[in-house]
């Protein structure tokens, strides 16, 4: 059985946010943008068109891409009184809450990680329950476990 910690969630007041790990995505990004640095080094800073300039593209896109997602933050899990929020919206709240799991989806070719957190909850005006499958990816700042103890906290509080 998984415990709550007391310094995740404080009190019955409080919301737990799950965000993009800003470090992870600032050192990749910085990363990939000195790998491209070095090939513009190594081609003693001609741009003719040659294979280079592809590599320099292959390497600044994606590293500006991870800069800029460690500079927005974006929320992308916040469980609260409420309920529970995916992207900002609101997938149930806890009265409509049926139980919350996570598992590891096997995929092909790929050495990570793949969890997944399945929500099942009613909606209103239909008679069978829905399950929504929320991909949990390994840049996220909070571990699968927080998220269930999170949830368990916010339903054994809120749920009537």
């Amino acid at each position: 059985m998984i415990e709550y910690k007391k310094n995740t969630i404080k009190d019955a007041g409080s919301v737990f946010i799950v965000s993009e790990s800003r470090w992870i995505n600032l050192f990749v990004g910085i990363f990939l943008s000195i790998l491209s640095l070095i090939t513009v080094y190594y081609n003693n800073f001609n741009f003719n068109v040659g294979i280079e300039i592809y590599i320099l593209y292959l390497f600044i896109l994606p590293g500006a891409y991870f800069i800029y997602k460690a500079i927005v933050k974006k929320q992308i899990i916040v469980i609260n009184k409420y309920g529970f929020f995916y992207h900002g919206k609101l997938l149930t709240n806890w009265q409509n809450f049926i139980t919350a799991r996570y598992d590891q989806e096997e995929k092909t070719w790929t050495i990570q990680d793949n969890f997944v957190l399945f929500i099942e909850y009613f909606k209103p005006g239909f008679p069978k329950s829905f399950i929504s499958k929320i991909p949990l990816t390994n840049t996220q700042d909070k571990s699968e476990e927080e998220i269930i103890a999170a949830i368990r906290f916010f339903v054994t509080n809120y749920k009537s």
